[in-house]
């Protein structure tokens, strides 16, 4: 059973994606406290002292890659980011993670947060994050449609 989203007429699995900064000992996402890391930035990306459902938690775009802010985007999709690696993370995968879940997706801007499932101290939430670090993978490269 996976995270799913109501379509007009079909039921399609959510990939996430986020723009993060690479560790460079093995490519995987860096895990910390910056904007451009597998991680939250309290009092910025949390709402209150604790972590939790409606409380704010790890910025993601769910579904198209292109629908993320372009000054935070990576250049090879579009953006202005130079130093920024896209992953991506399939929804279906947080239901290994029971401390963590998806929270509403905002349809306009095709944006979410994942949140803290129950309320928790910021350090419990950050740790959780961090264990889906092997998880998170590259998102292929974008094709180029020229026109003619």
């Amino acid at each position: 059973m996976g995270v799913r989203i109501e379509r007009a007429h079909s039921r399609v699995a959510q990939t996430l994606y986020r723009a993060m900064l690479p560790e460079l000992t093995d490519g995987l996402p860096e895990v910390g406290t910056g904007a451009n890391m597998l991680g939250v930035r309290p009092g910025v990306d949390l709402r209150s002292g604790l972590a939790g459902p409606g409380r704010g938690g790890l910025s993601v775009t769910v579904d198209l890659p292109q629908k993320m802010n372009v000054a935070v985007r990576p250049k090879a999709f579009g953006g202005l980011h130079g130093e920024t690696i896209m992953y991506e993370l399939h929804c279906a995968i947080l239901v290994d993670y029971p401390s963590l879940r998806l929270g509403p997706v905002h349809p306009r801007k095709s944006h979410a947060e994942i949140e803290a499932a129950a309320d928790c101290e910021i350090h419990v939430f950050q740790a959780s994050l961090a264990t889906t670090r092997p998880r998170w993978t590259r998102s292929p490269l974008p094709t180029l449609c020229l026109g003619s």
